[in-house]
């Protein structure tokens, strides 16, 4: 609007009874009214880009055009030497004033085509600059192996290691070592567990973190937070809603030894009986292609047996292609067949393990799970590991007893004991219930001042790129098709 009155007075000057004058004064008006509906900052990728364009797009041009004049100077009024030819640009360009002598063809048409792409250049580079944060770029190799860095570092969050996953991005701090990963669903962002960084660096980097969402009028939660640093939370701001609760084992404790493991023992001894036996593949040592198509065997059987899509953000991949500190064991049976498999990510400098990702056979023999995720326990304990995860129970015991429960516990409550149609909820817990896990830590949603509906959309769409509906579809499928006791026997 300023350069259009710019333009207009020096043209026409104002005449403040047009009506074009008052359009503009009732554009201007409304945007004054609305300026809440603009104040996402500029993304300072595009503001680098646009003023290197500016700057470089406006010096061509201008002197290519000085140039221009110079060279054509007989068309044109009082051009005699080449500071003649850039005032007369300046001129053109920002005035518009009618510098040409001799209306010839080649005079009108080289002073207009200099004069539009002058402002070609300029209004680029106003886009370029004034583009808000809408969309990241795909993290850098370079990126990823600093964020793997920092995990090895700092993470005490078992669900850390899933920050090198191709499929996040990231904040990095600027005034501490700290990385949160992240992505953006409609104006929210949603984060991958606490952010990595120091346990002193915590509060200056979440309010870097805030400082950032709030320039690009983004909302914020955190998903599957531990308590570590709960009241680093509290004091930025930040409320809690318990999500489930995870199961740990601390490993020098941990024996399959107790009446409450009796089940579990009885599946390890079918398994035996099946003549599975646990190996632990290493192809950051040696790659073996057999045994990788037989994995990749086992994830596809086991995703179309799911007949969904495979949820994504906050789980991780196979990653075969690049395991970096991965570790794979496999429960192989007698004639060498991979029937089922679990990959362990690392967390806390190595000494917590999360078992992540399991895949089984569908005709698997019965107890191969529970063979594999035991003997690396027993592995990973006789090297001096100290804790191993099995992820979180989504939902599970929300409401705290003796509690007055809030209504998004009640809410979270009523899911949880009626749609696990929808997902697995219950038989989930039974399933890591059943390990006996030597605690239960709980996981929390962390959000800035209140979570809204749009955060909870934004959560299902992270985690499951076709959203709601996938999730509804699929629950219709259990429904009618009547297949929950199926899914309550093999919820892996």
């Amino acid at each position: 609007l300023s350069l259009s009155y710019y333009l207009q007075l020096v043209h026409h000057h104002l005449d403040f009874v047009s009506v074009f004058t008052f359009v503009h004064a009732s554009v201007f008006l409304i945007l004054c009214l609305s300026y809440r509906d603009f104040v996402r900052a500029s993304n300072p990728l595009t503001v680098k880009y646009g003023v290197l364009a500016a700057l470089a797009g406006i010096l061509i041009v201008f002197v290519n055009t000085s140039i221009g004049f110079f060279i054509l100077r007989k068309n044109y009024h009082g051009i005699v030497d080449i500071v003649d030819a850039f005032i007369y640009s300046f001129n053109w360009f920002f005035v518009h004033a009618d510098v040409t002598l001799k209306h010839t063809r080649m005079a009108i048409l080289y002073a207009d085509f200099a004069f539009t792409l002058f402002w070609i250049c300029i209004a680029f580079a106003f886009v370029l600059i004034l583009t808000p944060l809408i969309y990241q770029p795909s993290a850098t190799i370079w990126e990823r192996n600093r964020v793997r860095t920092l995990v090895n570092k700092h993470s005490q969050n078992p669900l850390s290691y899933v920050c090198v996953e191709d499929d996040k991005k990231y904040f990095f701090g600027s005034n501490v070592e700290g990385v949160i990963a992240f992505t953006i669903v409609g104006g929210v962002i949603v984060c991958v567990g606490d952010p990595i960084c120091g346990a002193d660096d915590m509060g200056i980097f979440l309010m870097e973190f805030l400082r950032y969402a709030k320039n690009n009028d983004l909302e914020i939660i955190f998903c599957e937070t531990t308590d570590a640093f709960l009241d680093v939370y509290q004091s930025m701001g930040f409320n809690r809603l318990k999500y489930g609760e995870e199961a740990m084992f601390y490993l020098p404790e941990y024996t399959l030894v107790g009446r409450k493991k009796v089940n579990l023992r009885n599946m390890i001894i079918r398994a035996n009986g099946a003549g599975i036996s646990v190996v632990e593949y290493k192809p950051q040592e040696k790659r073996d292609a057999t045994i990788e198509s037989q994995m990749n065997d086992v994830s596809n059987e086991w995703l179309v047996s799911k007949k969904s899509g495979e949820l994504s953000f906050m789980i991780g991949t196979v990653g075969l292609k690049n395991p970096m500190d991965k570790r794979y064991f496999l429960g192989v049976d007698e004639s060498g067949t991979v029937q089922g498999f679990i990959v362990f990510y690392p967390y806390m400098q190595k000494l917590g393990y999360y078992a992540d990702i399991t895949r089984r056979r569908t005709e698997a023999p019965v107890g191969v799970m529970e063979k594999i995720m035991t003997s690396a326990f027993e592995t990973m304990k006789e090297e001096g590991v100290l804790w191993c995860s099995m992820g979180i129970a989504p939902l599970a015991n929300i409401t705290a007893t003796g509690e007055k429960a809030s209504f998004y516990e009640k809410l979270l409550t009523f899911v949880y004991e009626n749609m696990n149609q929808l997902y697995n909820f219950k038989s989930l817990y039974h399933y890591k219930s059943k390990y006996v896990p030597t605690h239960w830590h709980e996981c929390y949603l962390v959000y800035y001042k209140q979570i809204t509906p749009k955060m909870v959309y934004a959560l299902i769409k992270a985690q499951n790129p076709k959203g709601v509906s996938e999730y509804l579809f699929a629950g219709l499928r259990t429904l009618f098709k009547g297949n929950g006791n199926e899914r309550e026997k093999n919820p892996s």
